[in-house]
């Protein structure tokens, strides 16, 4: 009868070390799960956040991307207009030198059926213009500029003075007009016309 309380005892206290361990371990497990759900929630919230910011960073790039576009678009419309400058000026020149190429060659009097009036075009863009008018004068070292009606030339006379004129083109004929008071020690008449008959000069 005395060892029925004995063993009583000794089952209870393995009973309470049970209870113990198994309170143990539940803590540890409750530990656990309270850790796994809080990574679980944080990776939910970088999951959350990653979309956005990929969001960001593509919209980013978006833009950039069409800021370099229209900065291209613009180079390239810079080009364009620049280009379309610079041939109307080579246009524009082109035009202007063949208007004043027609004035370039040689030209007959047609009294005497003899070159006496050469035209040449200098490097400068000067003409250099001998004229010759038959028994009255000859002027070798006029100097001339092309002018809106015309080359407005100047030249000095025999006895040393300057004088002044200007020569016209109208198809193949020149007039030559004498247009300073000096000319008239030489004769009252001031236009002579001279028939072209040839696009290069012989002097």
């Amino acid at each position: 009868m005395k060892r029925m309380p004995q063993r009583k005892a000794i089952y209870m206290m393995l009973v309470a070390v049970m209870i113990v361990f198994t309170a143990c371990g539940t803590e540890e497990d409750v530990d656990d799960a309270g850790t796994a759900i809080e990574q679980s929630s944080f990776s939910a919230q970088r999951g959350q956040e990653l979309p956005d910011n990929e969001t960001s960073n593509k919209e980013r790039l978006d833009s950039e991307k069409l800021d370099s576009e229209t900065q291209e678009n613009e180079i390239e419309e810079n080009k364009i207009e620049q280009n379309e400058i610079e041939d109307k000026e080579i246009s524009d020149k082109q035009t202007e030198n063949n208007e004043t190429e027609l004035y370039v060659g040689t030209y007959y009097d047609f009294d005497v059926n003899e070159p006496m009036l050469q035209i040449s075009k200098e490097d400068d863009g000067t003409y250099k213009i001998q004229i010759g008018i038959f028994r009255l004068v000859q002027l070798d070292d006029c100097v001339g500029k092309r002018g809106d009606d015309g080359i407005e030339f100047t030249g000095t006379t025999p006895n040393g003075k300057e004088i002044q004129g200007s020569i016209t083109l109208e198809e193949d004929v020149a007039t030559v007009t004498f247009l300073s008071p000096e000319w008239s020690e030489y004769s009252s008449e001031k236009e002579y016309q001279y028939r072209k008959t040839s696009d290069l000069s012989d002097r």
